[in-house]
């Protein structure tokens, strides 16, 4: 799979969690830098944007449990092909959080990050503010996943 380090280390964390809460671990579906998925063009061209699930956890408990680890998501349940759709949030460091991105993101990545801080569904013509009404973290910027405590821990633990 490819991504940034940072992407990378939260999916990780990510399966790590998974594997700790669930005693399974996470399937890609979709990874970031995958043009392949005509449905998909856009999202997931370059880096953050994966489609994943934890086998034998209920979809709605899936996105639960993304939402409150870093990764903006939405549960999809396409005909023959459900998933959790997931960006992986990016570290808030400006005014806008749609400038925070660190490494190139698909075009419409942005869009579906503003979407997931009003509670919309980061889909086409969907992006009415509080649409959405299933579970979010109170604090979403909270949850970003922090790339500097993961490795400092890793480190420490010798990983």
């Amino acid at each position: 799979m490819t991504g940034s380090l940072r992407t990378i280390c939260h999916l990780n964390r990510l399966n790590n969690l998974a594997l700790k809460k669930f005693d399974t671990e996470i399937v890609i579906i979709q990874p970031p830098y995958n043009t392949g998925v005509k449905a998909s063009v856009g999202t997931h061209d370059f880096d953050c944007c994966v489609n994943l699930h934890i086998p034998g956890v209920g979809w709605w408990t899936q996105q639960r449990f993304f939402r409150a680890n870093g990764l903006g998501c939405w549960y999809r349940p396409w005909t023959n092909n459900n998933h959790i759709h997931g960006i992986t949030l990016p570290k808030p460091e400006g005014t806008s959080h749609l400038d925070d991105f660190a490494t190139k993101v698909g075009w419409y990545v942005p869009t579906q990050l503003k979407d997931y801080y009003n509670h919309a569904f980061g889909l086409k013509d969907q992006h009415e503010r509080n649409s959405d009404d299933s579970w979010f973290p109170s604090d979403i910027d909270a949850t970003v996943f922090d790339l500097r405590a993961y490795v400092r821990t890793r480190v420490l633990l010798g990983l």
